[in-house]
């Protein structure tokens, strides 16, 4: 359940390769609720396009946890704020940057101390 993990908790530390898989989980996920979605909307109906909005608006807030708990444990893990996901919200080239840099920047191996740690 590891992937949960990576998907749905802020707390904690992922290197290059999670960042990845929860990338890719992401997207996978947005490619089978946007298709459900769209067919759902499709077969017409004012039922067909409430339950199409329904499952819309259920993408959109998992996508945003899903996204948001990813790149703050990256961000973490190159001992950075989790604030810098706030990143994302450039236009254009937010993405981009926020891809590029969690993508490929390299971790760093310190470990930040937490209140638990220090017992």
């Amino acid at each position: 359940m590891r992937i949960v993990k990576i998907l749905f908790s802020l707390e904690g530390r992922i290197n290059r390769a999670e960042f990845w898989v929860g990338l890719a989980s992401i997207a996978l996920f947005t490619v089978v609720m946007l298709s459900l979605g769209r067919h759902v909307y499709a077969m017409g109906g004012q039922g067909a396009r409430v339950l199409g909005a329904v499952v819309y608006c259920a993408w959109l807030f998992v996508f945003g946890w899903t996204l948001v708990a990813v790149s703050t444990k990256r961000w973490h893990d190159m001992n950075l704020s989790g604030l810098m996901t706030l990143l994302w919200l450039i236009p254009f080239v937010g993405p981009i940057i926020v891809i590029g840099w969690l993508g490929f920047g390299s971790g760093k191996h310190s470990r930040r101390r937490h209140h638990s740690d220090l017992s």
